[in-house]
């Protein structure tokens, strides 16, 4: 089956990406270029590049994008550098992809928490090793959402609201919550101006398992002992707020999609309006949360 037809561009990008189609290219040329859809004519240009050439400069153009998603990513990459079994992690290298906006990184960020996730295995006995690898996905995990919140509410994978009018408290546009193992903030300065992981406690339970945050920040799998709770939200210009928050906090921020007036809200969580009306009007100054109403008005 014949592929949409690319240009002679993009079939060199393709090479540079990935020189071992060189040899395809020159065992038959002729259908290299008609399963791409590409002109006999470029594909014969193709193959008359050294393939030495080619090779140096997908070489050099794969180290300049793992050094931009290090640059990027620079508290998980320094982490994972720290992990024999992240190799591939490491090398990881994009095809194809322009990393120029907060989206773009938000959703190749998605990709290494996956690969940290389901590509990085533990086969037990280093519990300090089980903690690297923990961490990394925290790490990943946060300065993901991080690109998130800098993308805008267009991209953001917060809960949607509704489109009728809030009648309570409503997280502002952009905001998100996330859980993880440990005090992800607190390490990734640490990281950041160390260059090395600090000794820190993380949520794992008594069978050597793990909490994974998943894309909302909750556990799944294994029992945690502990999850360390955030909100993220943006700042000033194009800079990304991140507070800690305790876990009853969370539980009343995830419950303002604006659908709950605030006695209905108190009833969700299982308090009276008068207890959380002062951390609604505190989250508001913050400007974590819009209140349509005054706290405790029905």
């Amino acid at each position: 089956m014949t592929s949409a037809p690319v240009s002679l561009q993009e079939a060199l990008a393709e090479l540079l990406a990935d020189p071992d189609l060189l040899r395809e290219l020159h065992e038959n040329t002729a259908e290299f270029a008609a399963r791409r859809g590409l002109r006999e004519e470029d594909a014969q240009a193709l193959a008359a590049l050294r393939p030495q050439g080619v090779q140096v400069t997908a070489w050099v153009g794969g180290h300049k994008v793992r050094e931009l998603i290090r640059s990027l990513y620079p508290a998980s990459i320094a982490v994972a550098d720290t992990l024999p079994q992240a190799r591939p992690l490491l090398e990881y290298t994009p095809v194809g992809e322009r990393l120029d906006s907060p989206a773009a990184v938000a959703a190749l960020g998605r990709k290494l928490w996956d690969m940290a996730r389901y590509g990085i295995g533990y086969e037990g006995g280093a519990a300090a090793q089980l903690r690297r690898l923990v961490t990394l996905r925290d790490l990943i995990h946060f300065e993901t959402l991080r690109y998130e919140v800098a993308a805008g509410p267009a991209h953001s994978r917060a809960p949607a609201t509704g489109t009728s009018p809030p009648v309570g408290p409503a997280l502002r546009p952009g905001v998100l919550l996330a859980a993880f193992s440990c005090v992800v903030g607190d390490v990734r300065r640490h990281v950041l101006n160390t260059g090395e992981l600090p000794d820190i406690g993380i949520g794992i339970d008594d069978r050597g398992g793990a909490g994974d945050g998943d894309g909302d920040g909750n556990g799944n799998g294994n029992t945690v002992a502990k999850r360390i709770h955030y909100v993220l939200a943006p700042g000033s210009g194009d800079r990304v707020r991140s507070s800690r928050i305790p876990p009853g906090l969370r539980d009343l921020l995830e419950a303002c999609d604006g659908t709950l007036t605030p006695d209905a809200l108190a009833r969700r969580v299982g308090r009276e309006v008068a207890e959380i009306t002062p951390a609604l009007e505190r989250m508001r100054q913050r400007g974590f949360l819009d209140l349509p109403r005054p706290p405790g008005a029905e």
